[in-house]
C-alpha cells in the first residue's frame, strides 16, 4: 500500500467592523469560502490564501491584503480604517493506494 499526502496552510481574515474581538472556534471547515462566496452568504470571514507546506518555512513572508492571487484565492486588499483578525489552518489531504497483489 502506497500512500501520499500534502499539507496547506489556509489564512482566513475575519473583518471585525464592531471592533469586537473573538474566536474564531465557531467558524468550522464547511463554512470557509473565498471572498465573492463568504460575500453573497453575508459572512464577516473568508479564505485570502491558500500556501502549500513546501513555501512555508522560517524566511517565509507573507503579505495579507497585497491583492495577488495565492493559492487559487484572492488575497483581496483590506480596507483602511477596518479591524481584521487573521488565523492560520492547517489541512492534510491523504491519498492511499491499494496494490493487489494476484
Amino acid at each position: 500500500m502506497d500512500s501520499l499526502f500534502s499539507r496547506n496552510y489556509l489564512i482566513i481574515v475575519l473583518s471585525e467592523p464592531r471592533r469586537v474581538k473573538r474566536s474564531a472556534d465557531w467558524i468550522t471547515e464547511s463554512q470557509l469560502a473565498n471572498y465573492t462566496i463568504a460575500s453573497s452568504r453575508n459572512l464577516t470571514y473568508y479564505i485570502t490564501a491558500l500556501l502549500d507546506s513546501s513555501e512555508v518555512g522560517n524566511d517565509t513572508r507573507f503579505t495579507v491584503g497585497d491583492g495577488r492571487m495565492v493559492g487559487g484565492y484572492e488575497n483581496r486588499k483590506l480596507l483602511e480604517g477596518e479591524t481584521y483578525s487573521l488565523y492560520q489552518a492547517a489541512t492534510v489531504v491523504l491519498e492511499v493506494s491499494h496494490d493487489t497483489i494476484l
